[in-house]
């Protein structure tokens, strides 16, 4: 889970997230965050602006996120047009832990909704093994 909330870590397993910035703190549940993302040729980069909440039901983290754009006023950059996500993290045991993942972008401009998540279809796997693999390495450093 420390990975999944520490902003500064999301560029290291995140597929094309170049940043993220915390711009308004509601609760320790409930907060907005500005992410930068750099994207693939011929793409432009973009950022989006996402009203994310925490809950804990069960056993269970589940992180939601939202386009919420009128929160941060809108600079040049293009700026994403919808956004809707949602994390399920289950503690399966001590050592193992279910991610259900699940997201829907529309970038604006130009580009088709479903020709980027086509593309995030494809990148997804390779940003959960990112994240597992820093969540191993955190755990047997700390175990030192």
């Amino acid at each position: 889970m420390m990975f999944l909330s520490s902003t500064a870590r999301i560029p290291d397993w995140m597929a094309y997230v170049e940043g993220v910035t915390v711009v308004d703190y509601i609760d320790h549940n409930n907060y907005v965050i500005k992410v930068r993302l750099d994207l693939p040729w011929p793409l432009r980069n973009r950022e989006l602006v996402a009203c994310v909440e925490t809950s804990f039901p069960d056993s269970e983290t589940v992180i939601n996120m939202r386009n919420c754009p009128d929160r941060v006023p809108a600079d040049s950059t293009i700026r994403v047009k919808g956004l809707e996500a949602q994390w399920r993290l289950h503690a399966m045991s001590r050592e193992l832990t279910r991610v259900e993942y699940s997201t829907w972008v529309d970038l604006g401009g130009l580009v088709p909704a479903t020709g980027f998540n086509l593309l995030l279809k494809n990148t997804t796997q390779s940003s959960l093994q990112k994240l597992r693999n820093l969540m191993q390495s955190s755990h047997a450093t700390a175990a030192y």
